[in-house]
């Protein structure tokens, strides 16, 4: 076997090795203590906050994981749910993966436990670069939305000099976060309209220079400014992306000549369409015994 195909091999092992949630969870919160891993994060919570204060609706599901984080306080929706996603022999969310004010919900990564059309607006931190089955998690995202419900996405930008270093560290560092798969603001956006998504908002963040160091990440501000005025290009560290579910029931056309309603049969179906969205329930489908239960 020549050195080209051992390293071939290499890299595919090493890409295919299982991740685990639990271990990936507390890189995530090491990285997320650093100073770079703070700064990325204040960027891509502003841009969040910036599309969920004006998201309305009953139900708000979050999935990241960085547990302990709460990436939705600027949303106006009541009940919140954190999705985390365990180990698979473990069946128990700690006290310490859980986050205050959300209804904690355990799932094993790939099928989301909640009803088709239940959820309003869904969050996905940082979740599509590190799943098995991106593709697979998308189109659970689809389902689980209401009809107009909007899904945000946060992925880091491997077409960023914070992406080329992560391809760089994924071949020389153990840390679980830096083997997670690359995706572009573009391909997401056309996964995304495969599904009957459609991509309404793109905000790239963090275009300073990728330093471990405090002080230099602070004096390089200047370059936030700079960047924003050729967003363009995209090049920030990593992007947050708003898709609204736009799924359109077809209507049969009625005759032209066909007596219309009258004014009573017209309101009384206005209301009953009304009161279908009045007080929902969700509907949370094969849910972990050892969880709290959601009434």
């Amino acid at each position: 076997m020549s050195l080209v195909q051992q390293c071939r091999q290499w890299l595919h092992q090493r890409a295919n090795v299982p991740l685990s949630p639990n271990a990936l969870a507390e890189d995530m919160a090491t990285w997320a203590g650093t100073p770079l891993g703070q700064a990325i994060i204040e960027e891509e919570r502003a841009s969040i906050d910036e599309l969920l204060r004006y998201r309305f609706g009953y139900h708000l599901c979050s999935f990241s994981h960085l547990r302990q984080n709460d990436f939705t306080g600027e949303s106006r929706i009541n009940h919140k749910i954190q999705m985390i996603q365990l180990d698979a022999l473990d069946n128990v969310v700690s006290e310490d993966m859980k986050v205050d004010g959300f209804s904690p919900l355990p799932f094993d990564g790939s099928r989301l436990p909640l009803a088709t059309d239940s959820v309003d607006v869904l969050l996905l931190h940082h979740c599509l670069e590190f799943s098995s089955n991106p593709h697979e998690l998308l189109r659970e995202a689809q389902r689980v939305l209401i009809d107009h419900g909007h899904l945000v996405i946060t992925s880091f930008n491997p077409l960023s000099v914070y992406g080329l270093i992560s391809n760089l560290a994924r071949f020389t560092q153990s840390s679980q976060l830096w083997r997670r798969r690359f995706l572009t603001a573009r391909a997401s956006r056309d996964w995304l309209q495969l599904l009957g998504l459609e991509p309404l908002q793109l905000i790239p963040h963090f275009y300073r220079l990728p330093l471990s160091n405090k002080t230099l990440l602070n004096r390089s501000r200047w370059m936030e400014s700079a960047g924003k005025k050729l967003g363009a290009l995209n090049w920030g560290a990593s992007y947050t992306l708003l898709a609204r579910n736009d799924v359109f029931a077809m209507n049969a056309i009625k005759p032209r000549w066909q007596k219309p309603k009258s004014a009573e049969q017209f309101a009384s179906s206005a209301i009953g369409r009304q009161a279908k969205r009045s007080g929902p329930k969700l509907v949370v489908t094969n849910p972990k015994p050892t969880s709290p239960a959601h009434k």
